[in-house]
Formats: structure tokens, sequence, C-alpha cells
């Protein structure tokens, strides 16, 4: 599939394209890399924004430590966000990561890592 996004090159899907992308999305939904949410965990939350797209993936750690992705989600920017900066598309990243587990983050604690720069640890609490 990998050939199918190279410059010039001519769009041709074949059952070797079908296959990798069974495989993809297997691997997207099985164990080890996508995880039950545990509730009574907290999330540690990994955000990224571009001109292009937001991406978010949360995470929770096992009873050994290890973090596992127990969701994730992406979109594409609008055309005005893609004229936001770059910290601004961060923080879009983070609403867009923060309103997909509203529900169950509202009263967890969450770790976020976003782009290339240092974690931000907060509780997210609900107004009454």
């Amino acid at each position: 599939m990998r050939q199918l996004l190279k410059k010039n090159t001519p769009f041709k899907w074949t059952s070797a394209c079908d296959a990798e992308l069974d495989y993809i999305k297997q691997s997207l939904v099985n164990d080890p890399i996508l995880k039950p949410i545990d509730p009574t965990r907290d999330i540690v939350t990994s955000t990224d924004g571009s001109k292009f797209g937001l991406g978010w993936c949360h995470m929770q750690d096992d009873d050994d430590g290890n973090l596992h992705a127990v969701s994730y989600g992406a979109c594409a920017t609008t055309p005005a966000q893609a004229n936001y900066s770059a910290d601004d598309l961060e923080a879009c990243a983070l609403v867009s990561a923060l309103k997909s587990i509203e529900e169950l983050a509202i009263h967890k604690r969450i770790t976020v890592n976003y782009g290339q720069r240092t974690s931000l640890a907060f509780e997210y609490l609900a107004s009454s």
C-alpha cells in the first residue's frame, strides 16, 4: 500500500493491498495494541497537531506499569485551522482528545504528552 503514496504513482488497488489493509485493521483493534479501557485507572494522553490534522492516543498502565493504548482518534483540520499556529493546533488536538473521553475523564487524573514538549498533568473536574 505504501507504494500508492508515492508521487506520480498510478493508483492501482490490488489483492495485496486488501491483505495489508486487513492486517492493519486487525492489528489496531487486537491486544496488545488496543486494550479495553479500565475506568479505575488514570489516563495518559498523547496528542499532536499539524496543519494537516489532529491526532491523539489515550493510554493506561497495566499491572506491570507498561503503557497500552486504550483508544485513539484523529481528524483533518479545517481550512481555517490550517492557518493556526503550532501551539494553537496542539491545543485543538488536546480539546478533541479530551472530548472523545469526556464522560470517563471527568473524574480521572490525566497526564498529557503533547507534540515534542514536556508533559502536563492535571485533573479535569466537572463544573457544577
